[in-house]
Order: structure tokens, then C-alpha cells, then sequence
């Protein structure tokens, strides 16, 4: 945690305790420690998690509708015991739901996947919404069994049904939405991944091209030889000037076909979207990287190929589409930059990330947020910058 998450989580401790304090005196009006305390925790979530303001919000209303589910539950299990004291009883319903919550993460919260729950906004809306009909199911119920019912047996019957039914559905609900998340992101990795596949066979395919073409050109090499010792002995040296242009443009025609930035998996990324068939945009690779870095393999292939496919789909729209990858390599960082032609204007969000305007955003977000996680995850440090139609992506990978 840095300091501001540090100082906002202090904030956000003040408030609850405010909110805490000030009883239940105002919650039947607008502004009040019920929607006082929702604002803050919109806010707070905003600036301690990385969300968008509409999914901060999403995100928030169901923790609230979650917790005020638990709450009447809880209130109706107190309720029970006919409690007098309304501040013991509020007391006792938020030292169990605090209680409650660090179990549950102390238990099964730590072992989720992080990305287990990044729903798209469309998702978020309908989780909401199934969990605003279950707080009208069990308000309505519960209305029905404390007011209605006279027997005191069938009275606790109901309250036990209720709770544990309540809590059942949160966490059938809970279930479905994890495994949903979980099996969206592990689809789109699948996908992924088939993609590097294809990338490091077509790279391969590429290798040996170019190794057949080489094998030619050393083959002929001795015929070349006798050819050029030919024109200098008749003193030909236009023929010979010519002959050695020849000579040069077919092993520039050899080295131009691929590009070879030292490392292995890296040189099959950038070829696989650079290739002169995928893209008609003018190229330059610049640097090398070493082939053998502390970044894993998977991680340094899915970094490459998001951001170079990203300059391709966007250097692909420009008249004059330009892209240009240089690397550099210091005692301690490898320096990764990739800039490319764009068209139209560049939104980013508060951590600096480009923010896609394709239709499809979890399919097309879900790349450069990758980026970020990885670079974070093998400590490195990213910057995306763009300026006068160009985009500039940098990234900084320990060696």
C-alpha cells in the first residue's frame, strides 16, 4: 500500500466509525449515515481499487445491498431474543457482519484468482439487480413472519428459514458469478495463448526460410568469388560495381525477411505481427534483448505481442503508418519502447492506461490491462504517452 491508500483507508475508517456513531436517527431521510456511508464507500473504492467510476459505483451497490441482506438477517436472529438495548443490538449486528467478512476472507477470500470477479458493466447491472429482488423477497418475508405469524415456534421456524436461505442464495449467486468470471478470463488466455503458438511456428517457419535461402547463397558463394576476380582482372569495374550490388541486395533480400532482437521468443512476437503480409506500415526494430532475463517466458511473450499487435491495429489506420520498436539494455533494466502512427485522440484512465473505444471492451481492454499486471507483478514500470499522432508505449523489465 502507498501513502495515499494509507491515508484513504484511515478516511475511510473515520467515516464508518462516523457513520456508526450518529445511530439510525437519520436514515429515513436523504442525507443521512446510510447514504452518507454508500458515498464514501463509492469514493474510496474509486481511489483504492482499479475501477472505472460506473463499476465503482456497480461494485459498491452490491456490497451494500450484500451487507444489508446479512444485516436483516442478522437482525432478525437478535430479534429473537427480544433485545431492549438499540445499542447493544446494533453493536452485536456489526461485530458479527465485521466478523463474519474476516472469516470468510481468512478462510476462502485469499485463494480467489484477482481477476476472478471483473465482470463487464452488463454484469454488474444484472448481479445488482438479482440482488435487489432478493432484498424485497426477504424484506416482504420477514414483514410477513414478524408481524403476521402469532405462533412463537412457527415464528422462529420462519426467521431460521429465511436466514439460511438468504445467506444460500448470496452464495450460490457468489459461485455462479466466480466461475463465470473465472471461466471468461481463462477463455480469453486460452486464446492467448493459441495465439503465441501461432506466432512461434510462423517465426520458426520464417527461421528456416531464411536458412534455406542462406544455404543457397553460400553455395553459390564460390561461383560469385570466381566472377568477381574475373571483372577485376580484365579491369571491368563497372561490371564489378554492379555484380557487388547484386551480390549485396540478395543478402539484404536474406536479413530483411526476419528480425532478430537476440532473444528467441521476443524475435517470434515481433516477427509474427510485423511481417511485411500483416502489416503494410514502414518498420524499424532497433536494440537487442538478451536471452536469458529474469521475466519468464509467458509473461515477456504476452507483453510483446499486446503491445505490438495494439501498434499494428492502430499504425494499420493511418495514411502514413509508421512503427518503431527500440530496445535497450542497462545493468539492471531492459528498456522497451514501441511507438506508432494513430488517428482521432487518446482517452486514459487514472492509472495511465490507454482506454480502448472498440465496441467489444472486454475482449480488447483485457490486453494493455494484462501489460500493466505483468509489468507490476515482475516489478517493472510502464508508460503509455501519446502526442501529435504518435503513441508511445514504454516499458521498463529488470534483466
Amino acid at each position: 500500500m502507498g501513502k495515499k491508500h494509507i491515508i484513504a483507508a484511515i478516511f475511510l475508517l473515520a467515516g464508518f466509525i462516523t457513520g456508526i456513531a450518529a445511530g439510525l436517527d437519520f436514515n429515513n431521510i436523504l442525507i443521512g449515515p446510510a447514504s452518507t456511508a454508500l458515498f464514501i464507500s463509492i469514493l474510496f473504492t474509486l481511489l483504492l481499487f482499479d475501477v472505472r467510476l460506473s463499476e465503482g459505483i456497480l461494485m459498491c451497490l452490491a456490497n451494500w445491498m450484500i451487507v444489508s441482506i446479512a444485516e436483516g438477517v442478522l437482525y432478525s436472529i437478535v430479534g429473537a431474543y427480544d433485545m431492549q438495548n438499540e445499542l447493544v443490538v446494533n453493536l452485536v449486528v456489526s461485530g458479527a457482519l465485521v466478523i463474519f467478512a474476516l472469516l470468510i476472507y481468512i478462510t476462502i477470500g485469499r485463494r480467489f484468482e484477482t481477476g476472478a470477479f471483473r465482470m463487464t458493466i452488463g454484469m454488474w447491472i444484472v448481479f445488482d439487480l438479482i440482488l435487489l429482488v432478493l432484498i424485497m423477497m426477504t424484506s416482504f418475508f420477514m414483514f410477513l413472519i414478524v408481524y403476521q405469524i402469532q405462533d412463537n415456534r412457527i415464528e422462529l421456524v420462519g426467521r431460521v428459514l429465511l436466514s439460511v436461505s438468504s445467506f444460500a442464495i448470496i452464495l450460490l449467486l457468489f459461485v455462479f458469478v466466480y466461475y463465470y468470471s473465472s471461466a471468461c478470463e481463462f477463455r480469453i488466455r486460452e486464446e492467448m495463448l493459441d495465439d503465441q503458438i501461432e506466432q512461434q511456428r510462423e517465426y520458426y517457419q520464417l527461421l528456416l526460410s531464411k536458412e534455406e535461402e542462406t544455404r543457397k547463397f553460400r553455395h553459390d558463394i564460390i561461383a560469385d568469388l570466381v566472377g568477381l576476380l574475373h571483372y577485376c582482372d580484365k579491369g571491368e569495374y563497372a561490371q564489378l560495381k554492379q555484380y557487388l550490388e547484386e551480390m549485396a541486395g540478395a543478402i539484404s533480400g536474406i536479413s530483411s525477411k526476419t528480425y532478430d532482437v537476440g532473444n528467441e521468443l521476443a524475435s517470434a512476437m515481433i516477427n509474427y505481427y510485423l511481417n511485411p503480409e500483416k502489416t503494410d506500415c514502414e518498420v524499424e526494430v532497433i536494440g537487442m534483448i538478451p536471452d536469458k532475463i529474469s521475466v519468464n517466458d509467458r509473461d515477456l511473450g504476452i507483453i510483446l505481442s499486446n503491445i505490438v499487435r495494439n501498434a499494428v491495429g492502430a499504425a494499420g489506420n493511418t495514411r502514413d503508418g509508421h512503427i518503431q520498436v527500440k530496445i535497450s539494455t542497462g545493468k539492471k533494466y531492459i528498456n522497451i519502447i514501441i511507438k506508432n502512427t494513430f488517428d482521432g485522440d487518446l482517452l486514459f484512465d487514472k492509472n495511465g492506461i490507454p482506454v480502448t473505444t472498440k465496441a467489444q471492451k472486454r475482449e480488447h481492454g483485457f490486453g494493455l490491462q494484462n501489460v500493466t499486471e505483468l509489468v507490476k507483478k515482475n516489478n517493472g514500470e510502464y508508460n503509455f504517452t501519446s502526442m501529435d499522432g504518435i503513441f508511445s508505449a514504454e516499458i521498463y523489465l529488470p534483466v
